[in-house]
């Protein structure tokens, strides 16, 4: 069967010159552009320069894979430092400047599914990793950026080492040769410490670090059992600019989890100031200012601490605000000078600097092109009572007397969660006239440890019976069509948007983009070099052998006879995770049992869609399939 988006691609393209920029004709109704949704660069990977006034990111152009660029606050230019065309590049950092060349550090993915590092220096292109199915990942920098360091696993080899580069002429000395195939999260500023995290299937996770100034490395081991005032699992998260110290997290029995610090010196624990709900990353200055990220009721937050533990900053509540980086982070004296990522139901991710004259948003466009919709936060009533979270975006001519069709949405990845944010495609339903409500079903990550942990082992099991609930929620509102609900996800997400279909007959429809059918065969199949994540699933799962009956039970591909609805399922031919094969048996088996299936396969993307163009064919799909099945 021949998979191509080209002819479908064109099609499009010639149905928006037919049907104008304004609207656009989707199953006899008339529908926004999705391309004024789309119509935006996506950043990321922000990071500073050391000397000048500059951060540099990942941007995301219409039509193009991810590429690194950056950003001049004095003459308010950008300029881009990846080929114009090639794989994907996301931004790692700034070099220090060499007889006056910019020079920049990025990872590359490679067509043999590994991952590179490589440096732009003034314009020339060198790779730090070569070789094939080398797996690169950047840890942190030396004193001064003079050395950067490197997790660097190569084809064959049994672990993943440490590798210090000097900056001036990228020579390289393995610092770490991790012979017991230990998880690399951190590396101290000096290279004289390394940490990470070795999870256990008991939920125990502990902590090591190891002094890689001896001979043979020294492990110093942190878990519940030698500090039993912290709970576990801990986590590492980066060490002290100082290097003497270690931040990690650890749960607490009322506040989330926690930061903390870990002298290694004397072994001192000391717990930092507390902020809401779940730590996720901690950024410390030179003049020991402190950044604490945070998520906490489904938003990503931001409180900046001085040295003695008073605040100095603490970001909106309006937004989500991630990846904070001190630009001036030696003078005290100077007052704040912070740039991060910011974003919100009306505002397009962008780096924001704020400084005590104010913020400056650096992106040139960071309101949407088309007037969105503000989500209103719901709480749904699982069917054992569990509070379940929710974003409910409600059309504006949506009434009694008009009541709207409606799509139930759930997010991507397990351990992730639904942000108050900009959602190009969930705002492109709602200006066609859905409703959606977009749910953290349960084992969402930022409302809580122990409700992160409700659907462990109950995967396609109580997490899909909160989209039920939801859907419910929805039926009973009079403004929405109770006859007329589709529900609809990401990856995980679209797994359980079929798992919900399987279990009630509530939903006329369901989308499944990028999601698993067959776990056990997903599960079975995670790569040697990803022992850790094995090790993570495997806390979430259960055994896997132990657990083959239930994984075969909640896993679509065998149940092909409960999913007594249309089906819109997407799939990249290139997808590592969920591979071509699985999918196509499973839509072969869908027809087989006379399932109506819409099939679009991406011929250039893997798991997941990284071009623009593509995503906005993905919506114009979405959004046809849902008018012929669930529009009134």
């Amino acid at each position: 069967m021949k998979r191509s988006v080209i002819f479908l691609w064109l099609a499009i393209t010639l149905l928006f010159a037919l049907s104008g920029c304004q609207s656009m004709s989707v199953g006899g109704l008339q529908h926004p552009d999705p391309r004024d949704f789309f119509r935006y660069s996506q950043l990321s990977d922000l990071s500073v320069h050391p000397h000048r006034n500059s951060v540099l990111f990942t941007q995301m152009l219409p039509g193009e894979s991810p590429a690194v660029f950056s950003y001049s606050f004095a003459d308010k230019t950008y300029t881009r430092h990846s080929p114009e065309e090639g794989a994907a590049q996301y931004a790692i950092g700034f070099l220090p400047d060499k007889q006056g060349r910019t020079r920049v550090v990025f990872s590359q993915a490679a067509a043999d599914g590994g991952q590179h590092v490589l440096v732009n220096d003034n314009g020339t292109l060198f790779d730090l990793t070569p070789g094939s199915r080398v797996q690169a990942r950047f840890v942190g920098w030396g004193e001064e950026r003079h050395y950067l360091f490197l997790a660097v696993r190569y084809a064959g080899s049994d672990s993943q080492k440490l590798i210090r580069y000097r900056t001036d002429n990228f020579a390289a000395t393995p610092v770490f040769e991790n012979k017991f195939d230990l998880p690399i999260s951190a590396v101290s500023i000096s290279g004289r410490y390394v940490s990470g995290k070795q999870v256990s299937a008991d939920n125990e996770d502990r902590i090591y670090v190891a002094d890689v100034s001896y001979p043979e490395p020294v492990y110093h081991w942190l878990t519940s059992d030698n500090a039993p005032a912290l709970s576990g699992p801990l986590a590492p998260l980066t060490f002290s600019s100082n290097g003497q110290s270690l931040f990690f997290t650890a749960q607490t029995p009322s506040a989330g989890r926690q930061a903390y610090t870990w002298t290694m010196a004397d072994n001192n624990i000391k717990a930092l100031p507390r902020v809401p709900d779940n730590v996720t990353a901690i950024n410390n200055a030179l003049n020991r200012d402190m950044a604490v990220e945070f998520v906490s009721n489904g938003r990503r937050s931001i409180t900046v601490f001085n040295s003695a533990g008073e605040q100095r900053y603490t970001s909106p509540a309006s937004r989500n605000s991630w990846s904070l980086r001190f630009i001036n982070d030696k003078d005290i004296s100077q007052g704040l000078d912070i740039v991060m990522m910011q974003a919100g139901d009306d505002f397009i991710t962008s780096p924001v600097r704020v400084t005590p004259q104010g913020s400056e948003y650096l992106a040139d466009k960071h309101q949407p092109p088309v007037s969105p919709v503000q989500a209103e936060k719901v709480l749904i009533r699982g069917f054992d009572g569990q509070q379940i979270p929710a974003q409910l975006y409600r059309p504006s001519h949506a009434d009694a007397n008009n009541p709207v069709s409606a799509v139930v949405y759930a997010h991507e990845g397990f351990d992730s969660f639904y942000a108050a944010t900009y959602h190009p495609g969930v705002q492109h339903l709602v200006a066609s006239g859905y409703a959606v409500l977009a749910v953290n079903y349960r084992g969402s990550a930022g409302f809580g440890e122990a409700f992160r942990q409700l659907n462990d082992e109950r995967q396609g099991q109580d997490d899909s019976r909160d989209l039920i609930q939801a859907a419910e929620y929805l039926g009973a509102q009079p403004w929405v069509n109770a006859d007329k609900i589709a529900v609809m996800g990401d990856n995980y997400g679209g797994f359980l948007a079929l798992s919900a279909v399987m279990q009630s007959g509530t939903f006329k429809a369901a989308v499944n983009c990028f999601g698993i059918t067959n776990w056990l065969q997903f599960l079975q199949s995670v790569p040697p070099w990803l022992s850790d994540y094995r090790t993570y699933l495997q806390k979430e799962f259960g055994d896997f052998e132990k657990n083959a009956s239930r994984l075969s039970a909640i896993s679509p591909a065998f149940h092909a006879q409960k999913i007594g609805v249309p089906v819109f399922i997407a799939q990249g031919e290139k997808d590592r995770f969920v591979t071509l094969q699985q999918t196509d048996e499973f839509v072969a088996t869908l027809k087989e049992s006379g399932v109506e299936v819409d099939y679009a396969v991406f011929d250039d993307e893997g798991h997941g869609l990284q071009r623009t163009r593509n995503k906005v064919i993905l919506q114009q799909r979405i959004v046809a399939f849902l008018d012929k099945h669930v529009s009134q």
